[in-house]
């Protein structure tokens, strides 16, 4: 981790300054946004203005990329939450404006409900979409034949040799007559009788 040493001229100190590097950071890089949680959590006597702060992540650019890489999961993680959150209300949204189609079906017309219905459909899968995508889940599903695998993995120098035997399936035992139970199996002296 990279320490941060204010400049001689600075006029804040090094926990300030990284305190608002972490918040700009927090806040994607928004100045304004950043100045305003700035204000709130009161570390400094006055906020610094937006030219100072803007100038920050430049002047201390290692701890800040430092920092960047340190906050990107938090980041990625409220920004799929936000997703999450889209999808939600616009598959209500959705759900109410069928609950309303279905009242007043006879007031909209026929291009107003499916344009409606498309776009909060549409809507609400990109934010799954990106939902998923944030979390690093799968967006896509990519069926690949076994030909295609073996030349990828060629072409990575991974070269898988062998020979092909077709096996015969062992042929299905015939059905029994009796089940082979503990309970119903005949005792020795049984059987001897």
């Amino acid at each position: 981790m990279t320490t941060l040493v204010p400049h001689r001229a600075a006029k804040h100190s090094a926990e300030q300054i990284e305190a608002a590097l972490v918040v700009l950071a927090l806040e994607s890089g928004n100045v304004r946004r950043a100045r305003k949680k700035l204000a709130e959590m009161d570390i400094f006597d006055k906020v610094p203005p937006a030219t100072t702060i803007t100038r920050w992540p430049e002047t201390y650019r290692e701890r800040y990329a430092e920092i960047r890489s340190e906050v990107a999961p938090r980041i990625k993680a409220r920004m799929a939450d936000t997703h999450d959150d889209l999808v939600t209300r616009l598959t209500s949204l959705e759900n109410q404006v069928l609950d309303e189609l279905e009242k007043e079906v006879s007031d909209l017309s026929g291009k107003d409900k499916a344009a409606l219905l498309r776009n909060t459909a549409i809507a609400a899968a990109v934010h799954t979409d990106k939902a998923q995508m944030l979390r690093g889940e799968a967006t896509v599903i990519v069926k690949r034949e076994l030909p295609e695998i073996f030349r990828a993995l060629a072409a990575k120098g991974v070269v898988i040799e062998g020979v092909a035997e077709e096996v015969t399936p062992p042929r299905p035992l015939p059905p029994s007559s009796h089940t082979d139970t503990p309970s119903e199996s005949p005792t020795p002296s049984q059987s001897e009788s």
